[in-house]
């Protein structure tokens, strides 16, 4: 959020777009079914026009307002990305806005590694155990805590108590947020690291973690205003990037 925009308008905008963006993920998912073979993980030229298309085709933008990815996106080893690296390139983006759309043109791949059929790796370690990205939101179920992961959906149990990015454990340094008017969500604080986490508090309820995590956007906004920081890849930076023309 710039210093220009107040949080109604960037909420009103989140709300507006995180169903084009879920839109986006289901199509781009189906076409690029084709390009999961032979153990790749990187784009190659055809695979990446048809990711940039798309991508302008769902959120009614001209070709030029994606094609500065073309380069960024082409040959990329999509390994690097769970783990915060991912080239600096020249373009109209922020580093923010950047890493939300390398999330979302990886997504095909990493959900290939059926990490969600790993619903009960550890995630002691503060990392996804399938491919090393930290979590995206929490849920609680019958007094089980499980992190999930935004690239490729495995999920797994971690301590109940404790920040997951930094294993921080003494309790007066995490700090629980309610929300007024959202009963099954909070947001948990932590002070070592600055980093917050959006739980819910009575499971994904029939959700993917990914639809969870979208339809929360205004927790993100909340929290972030608050001076925490999000380790996990940031929707607020589609919604803020799909704006420029």
């Amino acid at each position: 959020m710039t210093g220009e925009e107040t949080l109604e308008e960037v909420l009103r905008s989140a709300r507006d777009r995180r169903e084009l963006i879920l839109e986006f993920q289901k199509v781009i998912s189906g076409k690029l079914s084709w390009f999961i073979s032979d153990g790749e993980s990187s784009y190659q030229p055809q695979v990446v026009e048809e990711l940039l298309e798309t991508f302008a085709s769902v959120f009614q933008l001209p070709m030029e307002a994606v094609s500065p990815l073309r380069e960024v996106i082409t040959g990329l080893d999509l390994r690097e990305l769970p783990k915060g690296e991912f080239p600096i390139a020249s373009s109209p983006y922020t580093e923010e806005e950047l890493r939300m759309l390398l999330f979302v043109l990886a997504r095909p791949y990493f959900l290939s590694l059926n990490g969600g059929s790993k619903a009960d790796a550890s995630w002691e370690g503060g990392r996804c155990p399938v491919c090393g990205s930290a979590a995206s939101v929490a849920s609680l179920d019958e007094g089980r805590r499980s992190l999930h992961c935004p690239y490729c959906e495995a999920a797994g149990e971690f301590r109940r108590t404790g920040c997951p990015f930094c294993l921080e454990e003494d309790t007066s340094k995490i700090t629980i947020l309610e929300v007024e008017g959202e009963g099954g969500i909070r947001i948990d604080t932590c002070d070592s690291c600055k980093s917050y986490i959006k739980t819910m508090k009575g499971g994904l309820s029939g959700q993917t973690a990914g639809e969870a995590d979208l339809m929360s956007l205004h927790l993100d906004i909340i929290a972030q205003q608050r001076g925490y920081r999000r380790p996990a890849p940031n929707p607020l930076g589609m919604v803020r990037m799909i704006e420029i023309e």
